[in-house]
């Protein structure tokens, strides 16, 4: 008999999948839709939901992307504080196009624990025909209601225009491109690379 395999890369996947939800639906009170078609290097989609007048459940529409990854090998290359996540340039390029913030949740399939990092250029390392973000053992999103809030409150405009411009540096620039306030700027300080 010829049956399809369900192979442990899809078992993964859709455990991943079943981790996030429960995380996001029943721990941090958002909604979660998992895109079930045309997956190209977005699993689904996190909305905030608030507490409205009489007890009501209120959809705000403030959106973020999530790309999931489970599995053991992801967590690797582990620092005290952080683990080391590495992708490819066209998920990357595919991600910082988008018109929606995107973050990527690492989920352990033992613990059904889940970290998160934001997909900022500023946060990207490139390392050749690759890079790779710092994922911190600190942003357990099982405790990140107001940081996934705040991620999603963002201004629509000023992130585009914020992504734009660090996109550009990042382009510009071989090496790793960090970004501050103007209140943490220095008061000297010069580019290492060519913007021109």
């Amino acid at each position: 008999m010829n049956l399809p395999e369900v192979t442990p890369e899809a078992e993964l996947a859709a455990l991943g999948v079943r981790i996030v939800e429960a995380i996001v639906h029943d721990d941090l009170k958002f909604l979660f839709r998992a895109k079930e078609r045309f997956d190209i290097g977005i699993d689904g989609e996190i909305e905030i939901v608030v507490d409205g007048p009489d007890n009501k459940r209120l959809g705000t529409g403030r959106l973020i992307a999530v790309q999931i990854k489970c599995g053991y090998h992801y967590f690797k290359e582990e620092k005290d504080e952080h683990f080391i996540f590495r992708g490819e340039l066209k998920h990357l390029d595919y991600w910082l196009s988008s018109s929606l913030t995107v973050i990527v949740i690492l989920c352990h399939p033992d613990t059904r624990m889940a970290y998160w990092a934001e997909i900022n250029p500023g946060l990207i390392e490139r390392t050749g025909s690759a890079w790779k973000i710092m994922v911190p053992k600190a942003s357990s999103l099982l405790k990140s209601q107001a940081a996934i809030r705040t991620v999603a409150g963002r201004s629509y405009l000023r992130s585009v225009i914020d992504l734009a411009v660090q996109a550009w540096f990042h382009a510009k620039c071989t090496e790793r491109v960090e970004f501050s306030g103007i209140g943490s700027m220095p008061r000297e300080w010069s580019f290492s690379c060519s913007l021109l």
